[in-house]
């Protein structure tokens, strides 16, 4: 099994990890390489977002992943990611994590981690995945947004931030190995058991428009399976968010 976070390159400060992994993978580090900085000045999100956190609170780390496969089968890996850090999160606490589509992990329905996952290919084929996530650890109320939660303030005590970072790398290690195993097609069980809005209706904003439907779960790939008007269908990109409810009205006149 490939050790992910082997070796290791810190930082107190930097711009962003994955910008640092992104220069070390063009330079031909080894699979299994990893950034992991104390503070970010740029971390980057999803869909452009700004990842920012307090100093020495957070475990903000881009690994790079050399998996032989095309570039058609690495979609699920942002789910994989997100078990991963899931399972970890649930080894040193007593929390439960569910997880949001397609790259959030959330506690009591806020976000406490986010992954962002890039690739660089050949032709059909990957050269790289730079993945990078940001969990908040140790981060206090007044360091986040109202949207966000740390495992600490979850939890009600503060964590070791390397014995986190150690458990994290082993879950990651253990999850990545079998998704490649399975070509990037490894069963999504364990993301559908913590699912987020799993039966219920949801909302995909698109750049063309918005989908609304049911979700039923993940096909094979990582898209989401939506149960709408017309049938069921598979959504692979967008931004997902819980959709119209019925009414206690309409509930009781059926």
């Amino acid at each position: 099994m490939i050790r992910l976070g082997h070796p290791i390159h810190r930082f107190a400060t930097i711009s962003s990890t994955m910008d640092e992994l992104d220069r070390l993978a063009r330079a031909g580090a080894p699979e299994g390489a990893a950034v992991v900085a104390e503070q970010q000045e740029q971390g980057r999100g999803r869909a452009g977002r700004i990842w920012q956190t307090a100093p020495g609170t957070a475990f903000l780390c881009s690994v790079l992943l050399r998996p032989e496969l095309g570039t058609r089968q690495i979609s699920s890996l942002s789910l994989v990611a997100g078990v991963a850090i899931a399972e970890a999160i649930e080894d040193v606490s007593d929390l439960s994590c569910r997880l949001k589509w397609p790259n959030d992990v959330l506690i009591n329905g806020k976000k406490v981690c986010g992954i962002l996952a890039q690739s660089r290919s050949i032709g059909a084929h990957v050269d790289f995945i730079n993945l990078g996530f940001g969990v908040n650890v140790n981060s206090g109320l007044a360091e986040l947004p109202d949207s966000a939660t740390s495992i600490a303030i979850e939890a009600g005590r503060q964590f070791d931030l390397a014995g986190f970072e150690r458990l994290a790398f082993a879950r990651l290690s253990q999850r990545y190995a079998e998704w490649r195993e399975a070509g990037g097609r490894p069963s999504l069980d364990s993301w559908l058991r913590r699912a987020l809005f799993l039966g219920e209706s949801v909302e995909i904003q698109q750049e063309q428009g918005v989908i609304t439907g049911q979700l039923i779960g993940v096909d094979a790939g990582g898209a989401l399976r939506l149960e709408t008007e017309r049938g069921e269908i598979s959504v692979a990109i967008g931004e997902l968010t819980r959709g119209p409810r019925a009414s206690v009205a309409a509930s009781q006149e059926k």
